[in-house]
């Protein structure tokens, strides 16, 4: 046989045999490795026992230093994070437009207006700016201090509206209805209304005639020096006109009409000021701001022969302002 080729054939040989060898060492390194895991894993189980909330791996061996390592996060991080509002949970909204969405919600509105403790005693509502004294506001003082009535209405009567008629003494009862513009309540109380009134003649402490033989129709322009919160006695001035008719059941025979006008001066007296728990709850219902006791004084010229004013005549009413 030729040389070369028993070379070729030798050396083929020889790495057949090497990689068998190779072949069988790593089978045996393998079969050892697997053995000494398993060996471990039953040492294991026969060590410790698996905890009974699942597969949770034992805590970590200390540390040199003999302190513990810090606790590891657990790996389910989304335990952890907040649920995302209500706003962000629909679909297509950005968080801009889920947070204007969440803004124009409306809010709850209380279900009554009964007081924080559940009691039935009403609030009084804070004044609006427009009827307050918004330049001296307290919290502490009740809201109808400052509110500024626009209205007022007065009742009043005098017992000698007029010089003898017939023989019998004239009385007199009037009604007024006054405007009070707002915007110059700062520097007092401004009215101007008309007033009607009604003069029924007395003849031994009895009606003679008809009650309304005297009656009459007039205004009335009024200064209130108010100048204090919760002052309680008021100066008054004014200027009053009357249209004054009556006929024949009157006493004198005639029927006519005069008139008769002149300055009227008062003091009016708050009552605000001696009932204050009055006062709070007639402005809650019927919304009523201030009550007065008043007394007036009226000088009145004019007249005829059969209407003479008594001069002066004494009025006393009341008052009342919304």
């Amino acid at each position: 046989m030729n040389p070369a080729r028993l070379r070729k054939l030798s050396i083929a040989k020889f790495g057949l045999a090497v990689a068998a060898l190779s072949v069988a060492g790593a089978s045996a390194f393998l079969a050892v490795s697997v053995a000494a895991a398993d060996r471990g894993i039953a040492q294991d189980s026969a060590g410790s026992p698996a905890p009974s909330g699942g597969d949770v791996p034992p805590p970590p061996p200390p540390t040199l230093d003999g302190e513990s390592p810090p606790a590891t996060a657990p790996s389910d991080l989304s335990t952890l994070t907040p649920p995302p509002p209500d706003s962000l949970k629909e679909a297509g909204k950005s968080e801009d437009e889920a947070a204007k969405a969440d803004a124009e919600k409306p809010v709850d509105e209380p279900a009554s207006a009964e007081g924080a403790l559940g009691d039935s005693t009403p609030i009084e509502s804070t004044p609006e700016p427009s009827r307050m004294n918004s330049d001296d506001y307290d919290p502490r003082v009740p809201p109808h201090y400052y509110y500024r009535p626009q209205f007022g209405v007065s009742f009043m009567g005098t017992a000698r509206a007029f010089a003898s008629i017939g023989g019998g003494t004239v009385r007199g009862f009037s009604l007024l209805f006054e405007y009070q513009p707002r915007f110059v309540q700062k520097i007092g109380v401004l009215s101007i209304g008309p007033t009607v009134a009604v003069y029924p003649i007395y003849v031994s402490n009895s009606l003679s005639g008809s009650a309304a033989s005297i009656w009459s129709v007039g205004g009335i322009v009024r200064y209130q020096a108010r100048w204090f919160r919760n002052q309680w006695l008021v100066p008054t001035v004014g200027f009053a006109f009357d249209r004054i008719s009556y006929n024949a059941s009157a006493g004198s025979g005639n029927a006519g009409s005069t008139t008769q006008s002149g300055p009227v001066f008062g003091l009016m007296l708050l009552l605000n000021a001696i009932d204050p728990d009055t006062a709070a709850a007639s402005f809650v219902e019927p919304g009523i701001v201030r009550s007065y006791l008043f007394a007036e004084l009226k000088k009145p010229t004019g007249g005829d022969a059969v209407i003479v004013p008594a001069n002066p005549v004494y009025q006393f009413g009341l008052r009342i302002e919304f």
